[in-house]
């Protein structure tokens, strides 16, 4: 993938554009240049703007394009297809697990409660 590894290692690019049409992936890829211009990476502003919009509340954004890949530097074109086909196209066991990956720990090995309330209460300010 790209410079970052994404945190979505259980698909990867090649099994990614298999579930999209020529079509869709050219789509993506000219509207990726329009937006990020020279630059091979997307920045975190546009992304939220761009392909998210702007229902996403601001902490949930920033989960998605960093679980994406995204950095300081920005998020590839070949991560964020990842991402894209993982959230539309993806099978109920791959989300499941990018689901877990939000909240796992960094060794993604298990779930910490108080982590994941202290990341429920950031976005909604109640842990039902």
């Amino acid at each position: 993938m790209g410079a970052k590894e994404s945190r979505i290692g259980f698909l990867t690019y090649d099994e990614a554009i298999k579930r999209v049409t020529d079509v869709e992936l050219k789509r993506l890829k000219d509207a990726f240049k329009r937006t990020c211009g020279l630059s091979c990476y997307m920045n975190q502003q546009c992304f939220i703007k761009e392909v998210l919009g702007d229902g996403v509340p601001p902490k949930v954004a920033e989960v998605i394009y960093n679980s994406f890949g995204g950095s300081s530097k920005g998020l590839h074109f070949n991560n964020l297809i990842v991402g894209l086909v993982l959230l539309t196209r993806g099978r109920d066991e791959e989300k499941a697990k990018y689901i877990f990956s939000l909240f796992a720990n960094e060794s993604g090995s298990y779930v910490a409660r108080d982590e994941m309330e202290k990341l429920l209460r950031s976005l909604d300010k109640e842990v039902p």
